[in-house]
């Protein structure tokens, strides 16, 4: 066994706490890893943060002060010197670029400090939204061999990185994503003050960043659907560059007076809690938090059948529905269905509740811990 009176230092590292999956999920580890066992850091690429609140009072948290997009090419160095500065026992790292930068800074550091990366994207897909794709795939082909271990957020994430990008199967370890199952209910109990909340017509809620990996444009085209067979409404959560693009096709569409743009908001989940049905509209996720989040505010959820995540969530018919990607017609039919028989969409969230307990932070947590713990002990 490990000794437990020496607490080990570990450095979690993401570029930012601006508002996503990950840096939910990274918060989270922050907050709930075993005080007797671990001493968690933070290390930031920028100091830009939408969770100020919620970075736990004893984390010690050093930026780099990234300014400009060429600050990536010193990150690595940066990340060098803060290796050696800071000394930690474990590094755990999020989100792919952070983590071949990390794994080259441990070369250029030259120590030996036991590297945990976190990838929580399909990167099969993902990579085709980078610029530089090229450059990404070559660092991302030559360095992940070398962690002491990946995090893959889903099954489908591991046999994509073992498949496509050259990751051993016994490097990798499916953790899924840690949900704070307690807080989320207990935020979906706020009160809501808007409008349409005291109409008797059907609301629908989507909620991510606006960008093509979410294809907020096929929810669109099915709801434009949708409004042709029943009136309903559709409120959309997040920021991102396709904001413009986004409104521009719902007047287009003539839906622009049924749909609410809302922003990123800190609690999305007292909207939900009051919505007839949560959307998720990807082409590709990681594991698609969002689907548990609304299963815990007991919402139903319709997800696209999208690589990888949401077939590993949702048990299709049972506690939400899947629809293939990139199909309106289906998504449109499926939104319908669910809203014309109350009985089945009281089922579903039923079950869908049911479900989302199993993603709860303890048990996502210890697995954290689990992991640490073996690769300190020199076991993996």
């Amino acid at each position: 066994m490990s000794n437990h009176r020496t607490k080990k230092k570990i450095l979690f590292i993401i570029p930012s706490l601006v508002g996503g999956g990950a840096e939910k999920v990274m918060l989270l580890l922050l907050e709930h890893l075993n005080r007797d066992r671990f001493q968690p850091q933070l290390l930031v690429f920028e100091n830009r943060t939408d969770y100020r609140t919620e970075l736990p009072a004893d984390i010690n948290l050093t930026s780099l002060n990234k300014r400009t997009r060429w600050g990536n090419l010193r990150i690595p160095i940066a990340l060098a010197q803060a290796f050696k500065s800071i000394a930690p026992d474990l590094i755990c790292s999020f989100l792919t670029t952070t983590n071949w930068m990390c794994l080259l800074a441990r070369k250029i550091a030259n120590v030996s400090t036991p590297l945990v990366i976190s990838e929580r994207n399909y990167l099969s897909e993902n990579l085709t939204q980078q610029n530089w794709q090229s450059v990404h795939r070559w660092f991302i082909r030559r360095l992940y061999p070398e962690a002491d271990s990946i995090v893959c957020i889903s099954e489908g994430i591991k046999v994509d990185l073992v498949n496509n990008f050259r990751a051993r199967p016994e490097q990798c370890t499916v953790i899924y994503n840690p949900i704070d199952i307690k807080r989320v209910q207990t935020l979906s109990r706020e009160p809501v003050v808007f409008p349409w909340f005291q109409e008797d017509i059907p609301i629908l809620i989507s909620c991510g960043r606006l960008t093509r990996q979410k294809n907020f444009q096929l929810l669109l085209t099915a709801f434009a659907l949708l409004l042709k067979t029943m009136p309903a409404r559709l409120i959309i959560f997040g920021k991102g560059e396709l904001e413009a693009e986004l409104k521009q096709t719902a007047v287009s569409l003539n839906i622009n007076d049924r749909i609410a743009f809302l922003g990123f908001q800190q609690n999305p989940f007292k909207y939900m809690a009051r919505a007839q049905l949560f959307i998720l509209s990807s082409s590709w996720e990681g594991l698609g938090n969002v689907i548990i989040e609304a299963m815990a505010c007991g919402v139903p959820v319709i997800a696209t059948r999208c690589p990888s995540g949401p077939d590993e969530i949702i048990t299709d018919g049972i506690n939400g529905r899947l629809v293939p990607k990139g199909n309106p017609d289906q998504l449109a039919e499926a939104m319908k269905q669910l809203l014309l028989d109350d009985g089945l969409r009281r089922r579903i969230a039923k079950q869908g509740l049911r479900r989302a307990n199993d993603f709860d932070i303890s048990q996502q947590v210890r697995n954290y811990e689990m992991l640490f713990e073996t690769i300190l002990e020199g076991k993996l």
